[in-house]
C-alpha cells in the first residue's frame, strides 16, 4: 500500500474494512479502517498520516485489541464470528 512514504497504486476494485501493517520511523502498528474503503483511499489515507510503509492484512477479521501498560484488554473490534483460517500478530 505504501513504500517509502509513496502510494503504491493496485488494481483491487471495491470497499471493505481495510488492514494495514504499517511503520512510521521506529513504530510499528496495524491500522484498520472503521467503515469500508478502497485499497486507494486507505492507502491515501495513510500517506497523509506519514506512514512510511505499509503491508496490507487480508481476510476477514473477528477481533482486535491491545493490552496497555497495566494489562488492560482494549477491545477495538469484535465480531462473533469465527473461520477455519485466523491470523494472529502478537508482539511486545
Amino acid at each position: 500500500l505504501v513504500h517509502n512514504g509513496m502510494q503504491i497504486e493496485n488494481e483491487a476494485r471495491g470497499k471493505s474494512i481495510r488492514k494495514a501493517l504499517c511503520t512510521r520511523g521506529e513504530e510499528i502498528f496495524i491500522a484498520m479502517t472503521a467503515s469500508n474503503e478502497s485499497y486507494h483511499d486507505f492507502a491515501q489515507a495513510l500517506v497523509d498520516l506519514k506512514v512510511d510503509n505499509a503491508i496490507a492484512l487480508v481476510g476477514s477479521i473477528a477481533f482486535a485489541g491491545y493490552r496497555n501498560q497495566d494489562g488492560d484488554l482494549n477491545i477495538i473490534y469484535s465480531h462473533m464470528f469465527r473461520t477455519k483460517y485466523e491470523n494472529f500478530i502478537i508482539w511486545e
